[in-house]
């Protein structure tokens, strides 16, 4: 299936969940929030949100400064 993944067409296997998607395209997944479909989705449920074909997930890093 494909999904969107910050603005760009991903290739994933079939009945992924979000956090497969996170640990394989970033590993670590400290300092990260993530949309799908428009909606924040809580660290706490990455690896119970199945993903569907078409959906669009926005990855944003926390950044420090001053």
């Amino acid at each position: 299936m494909n999904i969107a993944l910050n603005d760009q067409t991903h290739p994933c296997p079939a009945q992924s969940r979000l956090d497969d998607i996170i640990r394989a395209e970033y590993g670590e997944r400290a300092g990260m929030a993530v949309a799908l479909n428009g909606e924040v989705v809580p660290r706490g449920q990455w690896a119970d949100t199945p993903l569907s074909e078409g959906d669009r997930l926005d990855v944003f890093h926390a950044v420090a400064g001053g």
